[in-house]
């Protein structure tokens, strides 16, 4: 699963549920955070990551914008503003930039481990020597410089994708809870739809970077496990979004309706693999595919709906 920002999410919440005030301090909180714990240079990074897109969110919800205006800005701001996250660390750590942005995480958790180990020590009750907590970081690190040599870029422009998301239908759900939203500001799951023109892209896209990877052109296979997240990110709420729409139908309630959504995300994320290596979230992505292909408002639907005209027509 793509990593949410956690940042981003509480601020656009605490704004929508408390005001500007609490919302400014906690961004301010976290941005000094940010720059304590990650150094200046990934600090800043971080920063771009979830500041301006909260900061973005938080107007539309304020406004009381259509909702799938916030939506569809919210989300473009927040994938460009990762992919210059990752140009900014690129141009300061060079082509090694993971090894580099992990060894000045390490520097920085070099200077602070002993308030770290002061903080924490008291819920280990003596179970846990400064040693083996500071090896526990180690191991970490490294475990972190293996998984983002190959995944970094794809895990920072979907989980950014996901984290807009989640900030303007909670920030804007927070609203109409309390009464203040308009019909155009808030649209729950179950009316979410993926734009024809984006089902193709996406899917046009990840063939194009399949075909170049399978010729082993370089940089493709990066693209394509990119491009590949993004696509599983639209397909997933696409799938789910057709879950709620039918059991809405079927008379279900909105809590129902949550609470079946949250499950299936869960599942996904515990259980790894099922039948023949395909996971939960694959099968929710094909089965999201399908429906942003051909269901009611599905890209391809125009075209059935052309070819049954046309064979149901007098010239047949």
């Amino acid at each position: 699963m793509p990593g949410v920002s956690l940042a981003m999410l509480l601020m656009v919440a605490l704004y929508a549920y408390a005001g500007g005030v609490p919302a400014a301090l906690l961004g301010a909180c976290g941005a000094i955070s940010s720059l304590w714990m990650l150094g200046v240079p990934m600090g800043v990074a971080s920063l771009l990551l979830w500041l301006g897109p909260a900061i973005l969110a938080i107007q539309g919800v304020g406004k009381r914008e259509p909702f799938f205006r916030q939506l569809s800005r919210t989300i473009a701001a927040a994938v460009l503003m990762a992919a210059a996250a990752t140009a900014a660390m690129a141009l300061f750590f060079g082509s090694d930039m993971v090894a580099s942005a992990v060894d000045q995480v390490r520097a920085t958790f070099e200077q602070q481990k002993q308030q770290l180990w002061a903080m924490f020590s008291p819920a280990f009750e003596g179970k846990l020597t400064e040693d083996a907590f500071v090896s526990v970081y180690y191991d970490l690190f490294n475990q972190i410089q293996l998984y983002y040599e190959y995944n970094l870029l794809s895990n920072l422009l979907s989980g950014a994708a996901v984290s807009a998301m989640l900030s303007v239908l909670w920030g804007n759900w927070l609203v109409a809870r309390r009464g203040d939203a308009t019909p155009e500001s808030f649209r729950g799951l179950s009316d979410w739809y993926l734009p024809s023109n984006t089902t193709f892209g996406l899917l046009l896209t990840l063939a194009v970077s399949s075909v170049l990877t399978q010729l082993g052109v370089q940089g493709a296979e990066m693209a394509w496990v990119v491009v590949g997240n993004l696509c599983s990110v639209a397909f997933i709420t696409q799938c789910l979004a057709a879950l709620n729409r039918r059991m809405r139908q079927n008379g279900a309630a909105v809590g129902r309706r949550t609470a079946m959504t949250v499950l299936l995300l869960l599942m996904g994320a515990i259980f790894g693999r099922i039948l023949g290596g395909l996971s939960i979230f694959n099968l929710l992505s094909v089965l999201g595919c399908m429906s942003a292909l051909f269901g009611r408002k599905g890209a391809a639907r125009p075209l059935i709906n052309k070819i049954k005209e046309m064979m149901d027509g007098d010239d047949r």
